[in-house]
């Protein structure tokens, strides 16, 4: 038998595209491209896209912006995870009211995607199958625990606590100690909602281009002008919707969104019975690190699929969470260092996948060394390429 961690069939495209594979020539040919528009959108991810919707229906005419092809970003390749606020103000200090009202809107904003995929018909394999939070330790526990009923009272998440002994009603492992479960919360398939959306700007008359890198914004007249890759464009405003992925675009957003690498990983198939084995009820499950794991089965619920925030300088295989077991198997889910349930084989790893999924806020992030300069690593893979288009070591002044 192998001794490779590999699965048959490996590769490093997300495993997302299997079922939506990125297209080069999707969108208008680059000879289209208009000298101005109403609205220039910079980023063709769910924001991007849901923001030339509104104003496209509206009656503005609008020019979506990608460098790569359309949806290549964070869009189709995170975890597929939807919540209704349940991190407010996780890692960030907020006043009461402040991440009350922020809740709130979150709340509504779960509220709002529901009927976005049901009135527009989007085949997003979405289930609204609840979450569980686990505690890395008795302290988050409690933390959590103080969280219930502010949860429940303004964002109607239906939490309720999970004692470290129930641990496995909701996944195989003993990481954790207890957790919280949340009934509003579900799961898509982000590449197929990436691709309905698409289509749903495509309808609204969105003028869509994929290949074309957007460059400096400049003003002009009473307008903009944007130069790209093709020639300059004049808007009357322009929209960045590039998250952890604006590199050099604008200055002002690199100063204040920090690209964090991210890493998921799909087993080989391990059937149906094996998957409900390790997620019992099939809930999505994330916890409560600042650098985080997260898993879930995978839509068909045939593989077990994790994720977690990139904390080294050599990916993928140096930092990945994951303990050999064996020639050819891997323990999975993961266990704590202080001894608890030996974690069961998940097999062969079948498609690993990188990219900048989060952009975080500066409020957000926690100073290196006590100083103020953050050091990330060049993310490596074929999928990625480099952290927001920096060289090196990239290193990101939060002022």
């Amino acid at each position: 038998m192998s001794d490779s961690i590999f699965a048959e069939g490996f590769r490093t495209d997300p495993y997302w595209w299997d079922a939506v594979p990125r297209d080069a020539g999707a969108g208008l040919p680059a000879e289209a491209l208009p000298e101005r528009a109403d609205v220039v959108v910079v980023g063709s991810g769910y924001a991007g896209l849901h923001a030339a919707i509104t104003l496209s229906r509206a009656g503005s005419e609008v020019v979506v912006l990608e460098a790569g092809p359309l949806g290549l970003g964070a869009s189709t390749r995170n975890g597929g995870m939807v919540s209704g606020g349940v991190n407010v103000g996780k890692h960030a200090s907020l006043d009461p009211a402040t991440a009350d009202e922020m809740l709130a809107e979150a709340a509504e904003s779960y509220g709002w995607f529901e009927g976005f995929i049901r009135d527009e018909k989007i085949d997003a394999m979405y289930q609204r199958c609840g979450r569980f939070v686990g505690a890395h330790t008795r302290a988050a526990w409690q933390k959590q625990a103080e969280e219930v009923a502010r949860l429940n009272d303004i964002a109607d998440s239906g939490a309720s606590m999970v004692p470290a002994d129930r641990t496995h009603d909701h996944l195989a492992s003993d990481f954790y100690h207890g957790g919280m479960l949340l009934d509003r919360s579900g799961a898509v398939h982000p590449a197929k909602l990436h691709h309905g959306v698409l289509s749903v700007a495509e309808a609204a008359g969105v003028s869509l281009f994929g290949g074309i890198r957007a460059g400096a914004i400049t003003r002009s007249g009473t307008g903009l002008e944007v130069e790209t890759s093709e020639h300059a464009i004049r808007a009357g405003a322009v929209i960045i919707a590039t998250n952890g992925y604006s590199g050099d675009l604008s200055p002002w957003h690199q100063r204040r969104v920090v690209p964090v690498p991210s890493y998921q990983i799909a087993t080989e198939e391990l059937g149906a019975e094996r998957v409900t084995e390790l997620f019992p009820t099939h809930r999505m499950i994330a916890d409560t690190k600042r650098l985080l794991y997260y898993f879930r089965p995978s839509p068909d619920r045939k593989r077990g699929l994790f994720g977690g925030r990139d904390a080294s300088r050599r990916v993928p295989r140096a930092w990945l969470p994951w303990k050999r077991r064996g020639d050819d198997e891997l323990a999975w889910p993961p266990r704590r260092s202080d001894g608890g349930r030996q974690p069961e084989p998940a097999k062969r790893l079948f498609r690993p996948q990188a990219g900048c999924v989060p952009g975080f806020s500066q409020d957000a992030v926690v100073p290196a060394d006590g100083g103020q300069i953050l050091r990330f690593p060049r993310l490596a893979g074929a999928s990625s390429g480099r952290v927001a288009g920096a060289r090196g070591r990239p290193r990101f002044r939060l002022t």
